[in-house]
């Protein structure tokens, strides 16, 4: 199971309740978590005031009270096929997830973007994300990477349809589907 970050609907299906109890989804499975790990050792999960975090207890620490979590560095490779992409701002440790097989490339964008508005004006700061600066800074090198490429994206978030190719559109870009 990857997580691209800590946010309820992201996290929500990690767990279920079963007998007044918050217990691990899949009890045999690794939950990747692409996060930013405390001096402590914890999860770092300050949001500055921007996000509560009161599903952490129980979508996240019966993961961790199992022992079935794993924290992976954001450029981290899953399979020959899968690998992450560092795309911070939103929260700390965000990541994107690319897709490579058979010569095509997709990647999802997790909460990089909420809508294809964000393709036209990256650089336009969102005000869910914690580091607004470094959320926008990274949708513009995310923009300018994947741009009149053939890698196909896909908007975790975006209205249907969810996913096309990024072009310029004169100065600016936009999602063409």
């Amino acid at each position: 199971m990857l997580c691209t970050h800590l946010h309820f609907d992201h996290v929500g299906w990690n767990t279920r309740l079963i007998d007044g109890k918050w217990v691990p989804t899949f009890p045999q499975a690794r939950y990747s978590l692409g996060v930013v790990k405390c001096s402590t050792g914890s999860i770092c999960a300050t949001t500055g005031g921007y996000h509560h975090l009161d599903h952490l207890v129980d979508s996240i620490d019966p993961i961790l009270a199992a022992g079935l979590e794993e924290y992976i560095d954001p450029d981290f490779r899953l399979t020959d096929e899968i690998s992450l992409i560092s795309t911070p701002g939103h929260t700390p440790g965000h990541v994107s997830v690319l897709i490579e097989s058979r010569g095509a490339r997709a990647v999802i964008t997790g909460d990089l973007m909420h809508s294809p508005i964000q393709i036209a004006i990256p650089a336009t700061e969102a005000r869910f994300d914690m580091d607004k600066p470094q959320a926008a800074r990274t949708r513009c090198d995310f923009v300018q990477r994947f741009c009149d490429s053939d890698t196909l994206v896909i908007g975790t978030h975006f209205p249907e349809p969810t996913a096309g190719l990024i072009v310029r559109d004169g100065t600016a870009w936009k999602l063409q589907v």
